[in-house]
């Protein structure tokens, strides 16, 4: 700038130097009114709709999560569900041993159902079932089931990849489809985010249908059942309202 300087005058010096001052300051307004206008239009719901629609276009379609983290495997935690509808919507499900990608988990209602259930990072499924359980021992280990009289293999997929909207399976049971992802749910515990909505249409019975909401780190919140009996409607709903950790 000193060759500008040279050939000015002092007044004219005084003068460039104050106009320059004044687009300093003119440009450091403009541009904090821009980055509260952002801001604000930010903060504002629908703002943005090109950008936040291109954002959950993307976010439905994701399919590198890891699925274990929708059936995490916190040995000696117990979950308790509080229920509406008709009798046992009611229970208590506790983890009871975890190892090595197999989860063994019972469920107390109006009988102690064992379920043994191994996760991956493309599928959750349920590999052998035993009711009116009382032993409290692992099952975990083939040996150890291959044993027993009451229980019984089975191939019940609960979840798999990928984890978007409209990934269907089918396993012996259900037809099953994950209807809705990245959900947010009110429930006793609080608000949850991150729940995966998955609907099971039973084979057997054209009118059983069951929709199971899993949430990212937490596992099963929410359980609804719908049954269509002699022209009657029967609904269940069965909800997380508790954790508690065995000490």
């Amino acid at each position: 700038m000193s060759h500008i300087l040279d050939i000015l005058t002092k007044s004219e010096v005084g003068d460039f130097l104050m106009q320059r001052r004044r687009w300093k300051f003119g440009f450091f307004v403009v541009f904090l009114i821009l980055v509260a206008t952002l801001s604000y239009q930010w903060m504002q719901p629908g703002a943005f709709d090109f950008e936040q629609e291109e954002l959950s276009v993307n976010a439905k379609e994701h399919d590198g999560d890891n699925l274990q983290a929708y059936f995490p495997n916190w040995s000696g935690v117990t979950y308790r569900y509080s229920g509406e509808g008709m009798e046992f919507s009611s229970f208590s499900r506790k983890i009871s041993f975890a190892r090595d990608g197999l989860i063994q988990i019972e469920d107390e209602s109006g009988t102690n159902l064992v379920q043994v259930v191994e996760s991956s990072d493309h599928e959750i499924k349920v590999v052998w079932v035993e009711e009116e359980f009382y032993d409290g021992v692992s099952i975990l280990n083939p040996e150890s089931r291959s044993e027993r009289e009451n229980g019984r293999a089975v191939n019940l997929i609960l979840l798999k990849a990928p984890l978007k909207e409209g990934t269907t399976w089918s396993d012996e049971r259900f037809e099953r489809e994950i209807r809705s992802i990245d959900q947010v749910m009110e429930t006793p515990l609080g608000t949850i985010y991150d729940v995966i909505v998955v609907k099971n249409r039973s084979k057997d019975a054209e009118n059983f249908v069951q929709y199971e909401y899993y949430a990212k780190n937490v596992g099963l919140i929410k359980r609804e059942t719908i049954q269509i009996l002699n022209g009657e409607t029967y609904g269940t709903v069965s909800t997380l309202h508790d954790l508690i950790v065995q000490k």
